[in-house]
């Protein structure tokens, strides 16, 4: 799914491909949160 709320109510683990490789597979959380390391190169604060 591309809506992430979404996402953190269906599955607890995040698979992300970025140009057709794993960028990241961990907890959807970590994501939203912000405490990814990933999710910070991405932009993702987790503050709204």
């Amino acid at each position: 799914s591309h809506n992430l709320d979404d996402a953190a109510r269906i599955a607890p683990r995040t698979l992300l491909v970025v140009d057709g490789r794993i960028y990241y597979d961990g907890p959807t959380q970590a994501l939203l949160d912000g405490s990814a390391p990933e999710a910070r190169v991405l932009g993702i604060s987790g503050k709204a």
